[in-house]
C-alpha cells in the first residue's frame, strides 16, 4: 500500500506539477492559500488512507 498524495486526498487541486516543476517550465495556478497550521496538520497526518478519517479535533493531530 502506498500513501496518497494530497491531490488524491481532496486537499490539493492538482495544479501544480512536479515534472512541470523539475523542467522549469512556467506555469500559472489560482491554488487555494493554506495557513501554517493547516500545513503542518497535512505534513503530520500523511497520506496513509485509514489516517484521512482521524479527527484533529482537540489537538491529537
Amino acid at each position: 500500500m502506498r500513501p496518497m498524495t494530497l491531490f488524491e486526498s481532496g486537499d490539493s487541486d492538482g495544479s501544480i506539477s512536479l515534472h512541470e516543476l523539475f523542467e522549469g517550465l512556467d506555469f500559472e495556478t489560482n491554488t487555494k492559500t493554506i495557513d501554517i497550521v493547516n500545513l503542518i496538520r497535512l505534513a503530520i497526518r500523511g497520506g496513509w488512507p485509514a489516517n484521512l478519517t482521524i479527527s484533529d479535533a482537540g489537538g491529537n493531530l
